[in-house]
């Protein structure tokens, strides 16, 4: 049950940030325009960092604008998703595990 829950969290994260990261472009292309300037601004950093052309290559490769600004709706739609799933445990009792009633030690009085 538990890899089940966890694939279940995974697609349900993915799906929602696509979601957001598309209802925003559309909403607010405004917004989503700046969000894309600001992160196209990061590989930046890091090349004045003095990094190494090795490095720097997968600094552009992973840290593209649209791809860090995907990410980051991704990490807030994780964060939706594991509060959501938190309180909903927590209401409903899903995800507890019952421990097993354990008889009391019979060392339990030695000092």
């Amino acid at each position: 049950m538990g890899t089940f829950s966890a694939s279940l969290k995974f697609i349900l994260t993915i799906v929602l940030g696509a979601f957001a990261f598309a209802a925003t472009a559309i909403q607010q292309p405004t917004l989503m325009r700046e969000f894309l300037s600001i992160a196209r601004r990061v590989p930046e950093h890091f090349a004045a960092s003095g990094l190494s052309d090795e490095y720097l290559v997968w600094v552009d490769i992973l840290l593209g604008g649209d791809k860090l600004v995907f990410i980051g709706y991704l990490i807030a739609a994780r964060i939706v998703v594991g509060l959501l799933a938190g309180l909903l445990g927590s209401i409903f009792g899903f995800g507890m595990r019952r421990r097993p009633v354990r008889e009391p030690s019979p060392f339990a009085g030695w000092d």
